[in-house]
């Protein structure tokens, strides 16, 4: 069995992470050979999700948990945020657990989490993406619109202060005690 990382290690790598990475809030990324620039803006996370009308759980649980200042820090990650109708077709429990327990809510977002600005034109030609819980994710296509482990990508390259968010109709649960 595989063990999990301890909540602490992956906030102690999201406070050193902006010191190691790239400085491109508000400007223009430049590009390596065969990539698109990315165009970075000053939002945080909290604030892309707050602006979007169909992701307001994640947003308010971030708040609530105490997390959105961690996530803030978030510098070169891709996050894929399962929309407010998919967690509304999680168990009860499971709706309180992330609303209430931070550990809960972000061994989920680190499930949905890339390491990487993975942008949809770069998930075009990716067989697979892996997560931060080492989980990977089939990427692929259904009627034009790419998907995410049979989830669509509804909400795509919203571009953050350093990081990027696609919203999706789907929701990777780990196992974790909800």
């Amino acid at each position: 069995m595989r063990k999990r990382p301890s909540p602490i290690v992956f906030l102690i790598v999201l406070s050193i992470l902006p010191s190691f990475s790239l400085f491109a809030a508000g400007r223009q990324e430049k590009a390596s050979r065969g990539e698109s620039a990315v165009h970075f803006t000053s939002k945080s996370l909290v604030r892309i999700l707050e602006e979007r009308n169909d992701v307001t759980f994640i947003a308010s649980a971030l708040r609530q948990s105490g997390l959105a200042k961690q996530m803030a820090e978030l510098d070169g990650y891709t996050l894929f945020v399962p929309t407010d109708d998919v967690i509304a077709r999680l168990p009860e429990r499971a709706r309180k657990a992330l609303a209430s327990d931070p550990q809960a809510l972000l061994d989920v977002l680190t499930a949905q989490m890339v390491k990487g600005i993975v942008t949809v034109e770069e998930l075009r030609k990716r067989p697979s993406v892996e997560t931060l819980s080492g989980i990977h994710l089939q990427v692929g296509s259904r009627n034009g619109r790419i998907t995410i482990a049979d989830s669509d990508l509804i909400g795509e390259d919203l571009f953050g202060n350093g990081f990027l968010v696609h919203v999706v109709t789907g929701i990777i649960v780990p196992s974790i005690k909800l």
